[in-house]
């Protein structure tokens, strides 16, 4: 609980901020953790596949359908 006017207010603050976090890294992650405490979204860039694989799989997919 967070009590604004306290005397250690600010310290309690932290601290729950800080349980907080761990408890959404126990369930989501560390990339979500690490979101939270640097307040700053991150970006996962799109991967790229050569065209060797890019035809493979349109093979496996044709023999699926």
């Amino acid at each position: 609980m967070f009590d604004y006017g306290t005397k250690g207010a600010a310290n309690q603050m932290r601290m729950t901020w800080e349980k907080l976090c761990q408890y959404v890294g126990s369930e989501m992650g560390e990339d979500i953790v690490n979101e939270l405490r640097n307040e700053c979204q991150m970006t996962v860039p799109t991967p790229t596949h050569s065209q060797d694989i890019v035809n493979r799989n349109q093979q496996c997919q044709a023999i699926i359908i």
